[in-house]
């Protein structure tokens, strides 16, 4: 009868233990779900305010340099890396585009200074040409990119909420 009562004992005992763990390991698993939910949305948020400084009137030089922290921003969900890749991609078409520009204006500026009254030298012209259309392209590229970047930050932001 002794070995009878202990084995009930051992039995209740191992029950508890049982109730604890499993208790305990639901906890765990919520603390770690928990976690990996805040973890999603801090990395969430980070991705959309890198985004946000890409849409600053800022420096052409100051919107690279927020392009490549964007890159590199060290991403653990595949969503959120597309999401990075589409916006940079349409945001690198747009920056693009405005520095092809901004080498045409100083092109023709150099070319022929303003109220000079100089004819514009053919070479000049071509290159002025060249650089417009650069421009026309990355923008074009630029402009059809971004209804996917909107759509992607449209989720993101949904994330968020």
């Amino acid at each position: 009868m002794r070995v009878e009562r202990l084995d009930a004992v051992l039995r209740e005992r191992l029950q508890r233990l049982t109730l604890v763990l499993g208790g305990s390991l639901a906890l765990l698993a919520c603390a770690t779900g928990c976690d990996a939910k805040a973890s999603a949305r801090e990395e969430a948020t980070t991705l959309l305010t890198g985004i946000t400084a890409l849409q600053d009137e800022r420096s052409l030089s100051a919107r690279h340099k927020a392009l490549e922290a964007l890159a590199k921003l060290p991403l653990t969900t595949a969503e959120h890396r597309r999401v990075r890749d589409l916006c940079r991609a349409a945001h690198a078409g747009l920056l693009q585009a405005e520095v092809e520009q901004a080498t045409a204006k100083q092109a023709m500026d150099h070319a022929v200074p303003p109220g000079s009254g100089a004819k514009l030298p053919h070479e000049a012209g071509q290159a002025i040409a060249s650089a417009i259309s650069r421009s026309n392209a990355s923008l074009a590229d630029a402009q059809a990119r971004f209804p996917e970047c909107q759509k992607a930050l449209q989720g993101l932001i949904e994330e968020l909420r």
